[in-house]
């Protein structure tokens, strides 16, 4: 039979330990800027700057916007895609041709892009991840992602 002491000891380290992992937790979570270098960055580019005639630039009017008027645009084009022309900052147009990438991600994974996708534009948004389960069974068109992509500018 083990000691008061003893037990003592061991209910205090077993604490300490539990202590420990829940302070290292947010080193466990998923990193947006590590999931956009593995999935994002070959196409977008590092930094968001995007890929003339290939990718359009994450860093945009267009994102900025979505920050402030329409929080799910970017979610909803990670997990459906979007092709088409679009139009750049710079007056130009793209046709893109982006996969949906989102499926590969889980709940987690894909709240922490968007969080660093609007990062890059100087926004904090931080979606739960519960809001990109709701959106996972609504599929949208490209058409329909165009149309709130052009809804975002004046």
């Amino acid at each position: 039979m083990m000691s008061r002491g003893a037990v003592s000891r061991t209910v205090a380290g077993s604490a300490a330990f539990l202590v420990s992992m829940l302070a290292t937790a947010p080193a466990h979570a998923a990193d947006g800027a590590a999931l956009f270098s593995a999935n994002c960055a070959a196409c977008h580019q590092p930094g968001g700057v995007g890929s003339a005639g290939l990718a359009p630039p994450l860093v945009s009017r267009h994102i900025a916007a979505a920050a402030a008027k329409n929080q799910l645009y970017v979610p909803l084009v990670i997990l459906n895609g979007l092709s088409g022309q679009l139009a750049l900052d710079d007056g130009t147009s793209i046709a893109s041709l982006m996969p949906p990438i989102g499926l590969y991600l889980s709940d987690e994974e894909l709240a922490a892009l968007v969080g660093y996708i609007f990062a890059l534009n100087g926004a904090e948004v931080a979606l739960d991840p519960k809001t990109i389960s709701d959106l996972r069974p609504k599929p949208h068109g490209a058409k329909e992602l165009r149309a709130v992509r052009e809804s975002l500018l004046p």
